[in-house]
C-alpha cells in the first residue's frame, strides 16, 4: 500500500486548532482534568470547569462538540455577562469504554467558526472482568 504523508502544521491544526479571537476572553481555572482510573461500571462522573468573562462584552455559549458520546457538555448559562462566572459541567460515563484515553470538548461562543475554548479530560476505564 502506499502511505501518506500529512504535514506537521495540519497534524497540529488537529491537536491544537486555533482558537477564536475572544478566546482570551475566557478565562479558564483549568483546561484539563485527570479523572484517573475509573470502574467501567462505575456510575458517571462530573467534572467542573469553572471560567470567567474576562472581555468587555457578553458572551454567547454556542455550542460545545466532544470527541466521544461517553462525554456530555453543559453550561449552566448561554450568555455569560462581562466579568460574570460561569461553569462548564463534563459528565464522563465509563461504561463500555475500556482504555486510556483523552476526550476533548471544543466550545464554540458567538458566531465564531473557531473554538473559543478547548477543553480536555484524561481517563483511565479498567474492567472488572476475570481474565
Amino acid at each position: 500500500g502506499q502511505m501518506k504523508i500529512i504535514p506537521k502544521a495540519r497534524l497540529d491544526s488537529v491537536a491544537r486548532p486555533p482558537l477564536a479571537d475572544n478566546a482570551k476572553s475566557l478565562c479558564f481555572d483549568r483546561i484539563a482534568w485527570d479523572a484517573g482510573v475509573m470502574k467501567e461500571s462505575d456510575a458517571p462522573k462530573d467534572f467542573a470547569f469553572g471560567f470567567v468573562n474576562k472581555g468587555t462584552k457578553d458572551l454567547l455559549v454556542r455550542k460545545m462538540v466532544t470527541t466521544c458520546s461517553c462525554v456530555q457538555a453543559q453550561c449552566d448559562k448561554s450568555v455569560v455577562k462581562a466579568g460574570e462566572r460561569a461553569v462548564i459541567t463534563l459528565k464522563y460515563t465509563p461504561a463500555g469504554h475500556v482504555g486510556g484515553f483523552v476526550r476533548r470538548v471544543f466550545v464554540y461562543t458567538d458566531d465564531h467558526d473557531q473554538a473559543s475554548a478547548v477543553l480536555s479530560l484524561s481517563v483511565r476505564v479498567v474492567s472488572e472482568q476475570k481474565e
